[in-house]
């Protein structure tokens, strides 16, 4: 005998795919509700990722970019349009909160859309979220290309070595007995070398240094790799600069920190304050100073 309140089951199948759809169409105008909208403005920050330093990338839909790393900026312009479309797709623009409760290395996302910004954080220890990984990689390599192309003569002429004029090293001192000092050497075989001290100033001339060694150490030093800055995390370590220069290019390296230094700003401070050491300079060296440099 058939149950009377028995639905049947063509209804039962009818109500269920209505309810899906339902469900489909709410889940559908959230989904909606939550994309930023057409981006205008992405902002990329890297904190320690991958190993790295930190780095900042602000890039809009005018085409223009500003980059952060090691305390400067470079300012360029690269296509905006293919790089909003590989990102607007990523769930983590709708979904992921911004912010961090659990990590402070990582990367941070600040994107501004035409219907609203978002900025998701996505910890260096999680795994997966290629789509967004992958974008800050392939942007920051496109960056990192025009930011070279813009600095290929320099780049260039730091590499060959061939046409500088004058190296300058200067220690700016420390909480310690680091020296206060210039040392200026030149391609003509001259060099100055001026240094402070409590009591006085005593500036020495040298005329015969081997520039040939001079600009191989540089060379062998990498000094092509340096940036323009570096920046300090520490107080009372040692101060110093490099400062090249060429008959069309001058450029200066500022390294405020000592515990910052790159192996490419420690080797060639370290082999400039060697030349000094073995030059003959009118007056000599004190015994400190020769120490100081000696090391």
């Amino acid at each position: 005998m058939k149950r009377l309140n028995a639905m049947p089951r063509r209804t039962l199948l009818i109500i269920a795919a209505a309810a899906t759809a339902a469900v489909a169409g709410l889940l559908a105008v959230a989904w909606y509700q939550l994309d930023p909208g057409p981006l205008h403005r992405i902002v990329v920050s890297n904190v320690v990722y991958g190993g790295s330093d930190f780095w900042q990338i602000t890039i809009d839909d005018s085409d223009h970019y500003v980059y952060e790393h090691h305390g400067v900026e470079d300012r360029g312009r690269i296509a905006f349009a293919p790089f909003a479309a590989q990102l607007a797709p990523a769930y983590e623009l709708r979904l992921f909160p911004s912010g961090s409760a659990d990590a402070r290395d990582g990367l941070g996302f600040w994107v501004e859309g035409s219907r609203r910004t978002v900025a998701p954080f996505i910890p260096a220890l999680y795994t997966g979220h290629t789509r967004v990984r992958d974008f800050a990689s392939a942007l920051h390599e496109a960056v990192v290309a025009d930011f070279r192309r813009k600095n290929k003569p320099r780049i260039d002429a730091l590499t060959s070595l061939r046409d500088l004029r004058t190296v300058e090293a200067e220690s700016k001192g420390c909480y310690g007995p680091c020296g206060i000092y210039t040392i200026t050497l030149r391609s003509d075989r001259s060099g100055t070398l001026v240094w402070h001290d409590a009591a006085r100033v005593t500036q020495h001339r040298a005329n015969r240094i081997d520039w040939n060694i001079v600009r191989a150490a540089l060379h062998d030093a990498h000094v092509e790799r340096l940036e323009r800055f570096y920046a300090s995390r520490a107080v009372d370590t040692q101060a110093a600069t490099l400062y090249f220069t060429f008959p069309k290019l001058g450029y200066l390296v500022e390294a405020p920190d000592s515990s910052t230094w790159p192996q490419e700003f420690r080797d060639a401070f370290r082999e400039l304050r060697h030349a000094a050491a073995r030059a003959t300079w009118s007056p000599p060296l004190s015994a400190y100073e020769t120490e100081r440099l000696a090391r």
